[in-house]
């Protein structure tokens, strides 16, 4: 409900510099780096102020709260964080014209030693029925993924078996989400800050994404 202390460093030559400070009373102190100072300082008690200066045309604070707009922070354990960037991977698969992160994706859930030769990603079709059925749900149902599996007949491979991917472990779901947003950040930049790795991944899946 109120924002008690905001602010805002950088390190220009190795030194600590301020750019701006937020203190008690909603009181602004702009430091020698900031840009512009003719900048609105007046805001209310729960709004930031790198919100309100990056979203009123302030160029150096713009930049900056859209840099901010580029950090994922995302929490393994929360199931609905998973749920939220499977269909953000899901979506992904479907609508990226590069499809050179399909490619990727695929390699790396097969090199990641998951016994899945790749994934197949496509859109769903609901029937009425199931459009009413789901309700607030549809949002997690728009996608279905499978992992294939190879199949074998007296030792002999004989092609792949596609199994839905809610039906693999809590690992694999975690290394198709979480490895697809690596490669995504990887290849358009940005910054992705990860806690508990290692909660539902095998210690070498975790050591494989961080390499």
């Amino acid at each position: 409900s109120e924002v008690l202390y905001e602010s805002l460093d950088f390190f220009p030559r190795g030194y600590k510099a301020n750019i701006f400070k937020r203190e008690k009373n909603n009181r602004i102190k702009l430091g020698n780096n900031f840009v512009d100072k003719k900048v609105d300082k007046k805001i209310i008690s729960n709004q930031l102020f790198l919100s309100k200066a990056g979203n009123s045309g302030h160029k150096q604070m713009g930049f900056i709260y859209v840099y901010f707009r580029t950090m994922m922070l995302w929490s393994i354990p929360a199931k609905s964080q998973l749920n939220y960037l499977m269909d953000k991977m899901q979506k992904m698969y479907v609508e990226e014209k590069n499809d050179d992160f399909k490619r990727k994706l695929n390699k790396l859930m097969k090199v990641a030693d998951t016994k899945i030769e790749g994934v197949s990603v496509s859109r769903r079709d609901f029937t009425a029925d199931e459009y009413d059925y789901l309700q607030d749900d549809r949002q997690h149902q728009r996608y279905k993924t499978v992992a294939l599996h190879k199949t074998y007949e007296n030792g002999i491979a004989t092609g792949t078996e596609p199994i839905d991917i809610k039906e693999e472990s809590v690992g694999t779901q975690v290394l198709f989400a979480l490895g697809g947003m690596i490669l995504d950040k990887l290849e358009k930049g940005g910054v992705l800050v990860i806690d508990e790795l290692d909660n539902s991944l095998h210690p070498q899946l975790s050591k494989f994404l961080v390499e």
